[in-house]
């Protein structure tokens, strides 16, 4: 015989309190004690109580139709030390396009806040979301600042975009940098290249688990190839390159600096006729070049995907950390060709 599902009425009656403070416990509204909250799930647990994601999801959209059109549902938080200084980013921005788009096609606008205004800290950063009528939040690569660690998580529903250095419990969306590069070393090694060498920025690597350098010393492992690796900071100079061409000797020079092209040029070498350059991140300060499309636009809208799923859910508290992996794919230019080995 199949078990009896428990309501909200039965409860209630068995919690000692009404309706409307099981609703609220359950759903993470944050408008009952925490030890109320603690007690309700308990015993909702206990009593093997499930929630039905079809009720929720219309009672999501009855609640929304009466209050009216809000005039934000999701915010887009930014926190970076310099209110535009993340739209210099020519791959960040295509994050923000794609978690639009997707958002006005579910039907929510998508509101930016920059977290460093004067005066602002999570309470009122919270107020502000309230008065807005945002539910959920999308953190893009997320610095670390005293604020993220004192967000009011039981409120809102969060999902990350890309890395950070801050562990946050929030789900996440970013792309599957492991996989990318061994896409791109498979690719580069169908056009001939054999002495493929890594000159990546520390902290990229660093906030991404060390997804490049493993996959790169991986792949190398398998192939029965030398790695060669080299650190270049956003502060390196063009020596960095020049020094690492003249002792490494690659035919192929893969990074996710903007600088590689010129710099490979100074030292002589001409591309890709003398060396190839392939690069993890493809964007519109790189165009023409040979390497990894990020697929950044489908980062942003899986990210509202997760967002609005997490809504519909009522999923508010924090949980084990999960994150989504988006494949890029490659993409031929200018800075490869088909390449005799040496």
């Amino acid at each position: 015989m199949a078990r009896k599902v428990i309501g909200v009425v039965e409860l209630a009656r068995v919690c000692g309190v009404s309706k409307t403070t099981v609703s609220a416990a359950l759903g993470g509204s944050g408008r009952v004690s925490e030890d109320v909250r603690q007690r309700i799930r308990r015993t909702a647990r206990k009593l093997g109580w499930r929630p039905d994601p079809h009720l929720a999801q219309l009672m999501g959209y009855l609640r929304q139709s009466r209050r009216g059109t809000p005039t934000c549902n999701l915010a887009w938080l930014n926190t970076s030390h310099e209110l535009h200084r993340w739209r210099e980013r020519p791959w960040f921005c295509g994050y923000l396009s794609g978690a639009r788009r997707r958002a006005e096609e579910l039907g929510y606008h998508l509101d930016e806040t920059w977290t460093r205004t004067p005066g602002m800290n999570a309470a009122t950063l919270a107020r502000q979301l309230r008065a807005r009528g945002v539910a959920g939040v999308l953190l893009p690569l997320p610095e670390d600042q005293p604020l993220l660690r004192t967000l009011t998580r039981e409120e809102f529903a969060w999902v990350v975009i890309d890395e950070a250095e801050l562990e946050l419990l929030f789900p996440r969306v970013q792309a599957d940098r492991h996989g990318n590069m061994r896409r791109l070393l498979d690719e580069t090694s169908r056009l001939g290249y054999r002495k493929p060498g890594l000159a990546l920025d520390p902290y990229v690597d660093r906030i991404s688990q060390h997804s490049y350098s493993s996959a790169y010393l991986g792949w190398c492992r398998t192939a029965g190839v030398t790695p060669h690796l080299t650190d270049l900071p956003p502060s390196a100079e063009p020596e960095t390159i020049t020094r690492f061409l003249r002792t490494a000797s690659p035919d192929l020079l893969i990074g996710s600096d903007n600088r590689l092209r010129n710099w490979c040029t100074s030292a002589g070498r001409r591309v890709p006729r003398d060396i190839g350059i392939a690069h993890l991140n493809l964007a519109a300060d790189v165009a023409g070049w040979a390497g990894i499309n990020q697929n950044h636009e489908p980062i942003g809208a899986a990210a509202v995907d997760q967002l609005v799923a997490l809504l519909t859910l009522r999923q508010f508290a924090p949980a084990p950390r999960s994150t989504m992996l988006i494949p890029g794919g490659w993409k031929t230019g200018s800075t490869v060709r088909r390449h005799k080995p040496r």
